[in-house]
C-alpha cells in the first residue's frame, strides 16, 4: 500500500467518525432529560443547586410560585450531636429564586442581589472516569410547577 492510499483511508476514517458521532449527537438532542438522565453514558454539569448546605440537582426541584422552588421529594433532614449526624425526619428543601450574597475584596466586603434563573442551559457531557467527560451538547431545562402534595 502507497502512502497515497494511507492517508486516504485515514481520512475517510475520520470523516465517518466524525458522521456517526454527528448522528449520535443529534439522536440524544431529541430525548426528553427523563431520557438523558436514564443514560449512563452521559453527565450534565451546570444542574445543581443548593438547598442549605446540601446540592441537589435542579431536575429534583420545582416550582412551588413564581419565587419560590422545592425539592420534588422529602430529603432527610440530619441534625449533628457534635460526634454523629442523626435523622431527626423527612420533608421538602424550599429556597427562593431571589437572594443577597455577600462578597470579599481584600478587606472589603459588599451585599449584592442575585436571581436565580428557572431556566438553565445545561451542558450534557459525556460521563467518563475521570470527570473530564468530552461536551456533546447545550440543552434548556425550565423548572417545572408542582403537583399537589
Amino acid at each position: 500500500m502507497n502512502l497515497k492510499k494511507v492517508i486516504s483511508l485515514f481520512v475517510c476514517l475520520v470523516c465517518v467518525s466524525g458522521v456517526v458521532n454527528a448522528g449520535y449527537i443529534d439522536d440524544l438532542k431529541q430525548k426528553t432529560w427523563s431520557e438523558l438522565r436514564a443514560d449512563w453514558d452521559l453527565d450534565f454539569e451546570g444542574d445543581q443547586i443548593w438547598f442549605r448546605g446540601r446540592v441537589i440537582s435542579i431536575f429534583d426541584t420545582c416550582m412551588v410560585s413564581n419565587t419560590i422552588i422545592r425539592t420534588k421529594n422529602r430529603v432527610t433532614i440530619e441534625e449533628y450531636d457534635g460526634e454523629d449526624f442523626y435523622a431527626v425526619g423527612n420533608d421538602y428543601l424550599y429556597r427562593s429564586l431571589i437572594g443577597t450574597r455577600t462578597t470579599v475584596d481584600g478587606d472589603v466586603t459588599s451585599s449584592e442581589e442575585y436571581t436565580l434563573n428557572k431556566t438553565r442551559r445545561i451542558r450534557v457531557v459525556q460521563n467518563d472516569d475521570e470527570f473530564s467527560g468530552e461536551s456533546l451538547f447545550y440543552k434548556e431545562f425550565t423548572v417545572p410547577k408542582c403537583k399537589k402534595i
